[in-house]
């Protein structure tokens, strides 16, 4: 057999194994955000998170925006790993870039700083929009480890 055959297949194999996995992950999703619009009502801070790492803008007011990496994401809040965290009880606009797996885009949404250290900041969201909330709930359903 030619290599270059052989080494076609096996890409054409290995593509189909990324695909299944990203199929699971979307079905997985798709569960999440059935499961959040059957059972609606107040959220708390052991809600399912995702841990990933993803670009994000975070505005206070009349302030300059502090970028960083949100991390540790559920659809109660966040954790943005930055230079300048925000003081604790300051309002603000978070901006979050999605992946494919969470509809992609950018989310938007209001926040209330929680935490502040040399770390980062812990944001709580606030007033999340339906489609906010099921982008929220299908990035944490795709990178929850826990999930299976």
């Amino acid at each position: 057999m030619d290599s270059r055959w052989k080494d076609a297949r096996q890409a054409a194999e290995a593509l189909k194994a990324l695909d299944a996995a990203r199929a699971k992950r979307m079905h997985r999703a798709e569960e999440a955000v059935r499961e959040r619009k059957a059972a609606p009502g107040p959220h708390d801070q052991r809600l399912p998170r995702a841990e990933v790492k993803l670009a994000v803008a975070v505005l206070g007011a009349g302030g300059e925006p502090v970028y960083g990496w949100a991390r540790n994401v559920s659809e109660g809040g966040c954790f943005v790993a930055c230079d300048r965290a925000l003081p604790v009880g300051t309002a603000c606009t978070v901006r979050l870039s999605l992946p494919p797996e969470a509809g992609g885009g950018r989310l938007e949404t209001a926040a209330t700083v929680a935490r502040s250290g040399e770390d980062g900041m812990g944001l709580a969201f606030a007033d999340l929009s339906p489609e906010a909330a099921d982008a929220l709930a299908r990035l944490v359903a795709a990178y929850d480890l826990t999930l299976g």
